[in-house]
């Protein structure tokens, strides 16, 4: 059993403030919405019939200044599992998942969504993606979660060196709803914007690490991952 500490993440408090008004919640729904809805983007864009495996954590240095259900002043992150899988026509499809015990319980957290290459990233050009995704979170005694996101990025490869530079625009439109028992009707609802920037390095290949961060935002992102890219 690993404890919910080790995330930085407790939903105990939650029960605190079922009993206030609606726009209590609407901090903590965009605190979930960044570690639920970020981390989707990877710097790479599979062709068919590509397949990128990798594991990956979502941090948030802190919660919003207005979030009094998660710790005040603590990293907060979950961990993901996360496939994507090229099609033809430029598509690729995204899913990931994890389970968790936190406060206790388990917790599920899954996602996934449709990716659209505009661009190949080539000499003369970088590659261009949009990615819309759809993330939630459930077996949570209290509450419920969704995201629904939408993201484009740019990616340059540096080749001959084994390094890729990409950068990303997003949002998240998150909502949370109270399960307490006589509160059921309490709600929260945030819409967020992320722009990040990051590197991918292949030390080997078919092998690859991986970091990005958030700008311009009064909390900052961090995403990390490592995996493989066939």
């Amino acid at each position: 059993m690993i404890a919910s500490s080790v995330y930085g993440v407790s939903f105990n408090d939650f029960l605190l403030v079922a009993n206030q008004k609606n726009t209590i919640l609407n901090a903590f729904a965009k605190d979930v919405g960044s570690l639920l809805g970020g981390g989707f983007i990877n710097g790479n864009n599979p062709g068919f019939p590509g397949l990128d495996i990798s594991g990956k954590f979502v941090m948030l240095d802190k919660p919003t200044a207005g979030d009094v259900i998660l710790p005040a002043n603590t990293l907060l992150g979950l961990p993901y599992a996360q496939v994507e899988v090229g099609l033809p026509m430029d598509l690729s499809v995204v899913a990931r998942g994890m389970t968790l015990p936190i406060d206790s319980n388990s917790v599920v957290l899954f996602g996934g969504g449709v990716k659209y290459k505009l661009l190949n990233d080539s000499i003369a050009l970088p590659g261009v993606a949009v990615l819309a995704t759809y993330s939630g979170i459930s077996g949570v005694p209290s509450f419920d979660a969704s995201v629904y996101s939408l993201n484009i990025s740019i990616s340059k490869s540096l080749s001959p060196v084994p390094l890729t530079i990409f950068v990303y625009a997003g949002m998240d439109v998150t909502s949370v709803s109270s399960k307490v028992p006589g509160f059921t009707t309490l709600k929260g609802n945030d819409t967020s914007y992320r722009v990040n920037a990051g590197a991918r390095f292949s030390p080997l290949p078919l092998v690859y690490v991986e970091a990005d961060m958030g700008f311009f935002a009064a909390n900052t992102n961090y995403n990390i991952a490592a995996g493989l890219s066939f």
